[in-house]
């Protein structure tokens, strides 16, 4: 979390206007204003359809429905994908804890990294003593972009 904090900051600093930030929660509550956001910073004209199209497509409900089936892929048990359309399409990570995700190629969606649940789901799935960990760990930065803590 630490190294994702200084990241974003280190590109937000060191490139200003040429960087456009994009908060989650406009992402799931608000994709046609970001689409229409990425649209404008990169100089680029969609028609209404095409946008749409695009938060069609990217909408949370068709990219749990490509994490699903990608949770159809099988794995051997060293980690590697089996099938040959299979591994064309996808790679496997082998995540900390010794097991493996799913990476998809063409979309870079890696399975289990979208939960059914809303925004602050760690809310209420971290016991008090993670709460309050991740609090400590993130409140100055959250503070300073602008999140309510």
């Amino acid at each position: 979390m630490s190294s994702m904090m200084n990241t974003t900051d280190y590109y937000l600093n060191e490139f200003g206007e040429g960087v456009l930030g994009v908060r989650f929660e406009d992402v799931t509550n608000n994709p046609s204003n970001v689409v229409d956001s990425i649209c404008s910073f990169l100089k680029v004209e969609l028609s209404d359809s095409d946008k749409n199209g695009i938060v069609a497509r990217f909408s949370k409900s068709n990219i749990q429905k490509k994490l699903h089936d990608m949770s159809k892929v099988k794995l051997a048990t060293d980690g590697q994908i089996e099938g040959n359309e299979q591994q064309s399409k996808f790679v496997s990570i082998k995540n900390l804890d010794g097991t493996y995700r799913i990476y998809d190629k063409s979309t870079a969606f890696q399975s289990n990294h979208i939960t059914s649940t809303g925004d602050g789901e760690w809310r209420t799935v971290f016991d008090k003593e993670q709460i309050d960990k991740v609090n400590s760990i993130s409140k100055e930065w959250l503070l300073r972009h602008g999140y309510k803590i």
